[in-house]
């Protein structure tokens, strides 16, 4: 439920409350984004949607479902989702899209393999955390990570004790 339910006219919840909601969607988002990176796309794309409709701004959620629609197969589904945000930033904002949701939205149109763990490795370089790819994944699957090569080392083989594996 919502926090401090019943309380929320109160001025002392407000703030507070605010900010829990906001950690409370950081920790979905990045609970998707692992379950995405482990190939669970078909459980997450009902979550996803629900919550990308009902915070029609929030970039993060509509990325993840994009790319969880593009690697179920379903690119028209994906291709749909992203004119809806994008008509959202418009509508209300006035503003385009980040370079990461353009970027995301061109693998979608040309196919290419999507770009699950962006935000993850984002989030682990501005905590300074080194990030360390294993490279016996599929062509796609490095293919996705490609757009973060100048910020990951790839390494052959088995991986001892990485700071941060991806």
């Amino acid at each position: 439920g919502a926090a401090f339910a019943g309380f929320e006219d109160l001025p002392w919840a407000q703030p507070e409350a605010s900010r829990l909601e906001e950690l409370r969607l950081q920790a979905f988002e990045d609970r998707n984004e692992a379950r995405l990176a482990l190939g669970d796309e078909a459980t997450v794309i009902s979550e996803l949607d629900g919550l990308a409709r009902a915070h029609p701004l929030r970039e993060r959620l509509w990325c993840l479902l994009m790319s969880a629609l593009h690697r179920s197969g379903r690119q028209a589904e994906a291709l749909r989702v992203a004119a809806e945000f994008r008509r959202h930033l418009v509508e209300e904002l006035g503003l385009d899209p980040s370079p990461t949701f353009t970027e995301l939205e061109t693998t979608v149109v040309t196919g290419g393999a999507g770009l699950i763990g962006s935000f993850l490795v984002d989030r682990l370089f501005a905590a300074g955390v080194r990030v360390i790819v294993a490279d016996d994944f599929s062509k796609g699957r490095r293919m996705h990570l490609a757009h973060c090569a100048n910020r990951i080392e790839i390494r052959e083989g088995n991986l001892e004790e990485p700071t941060a594996m991806v």
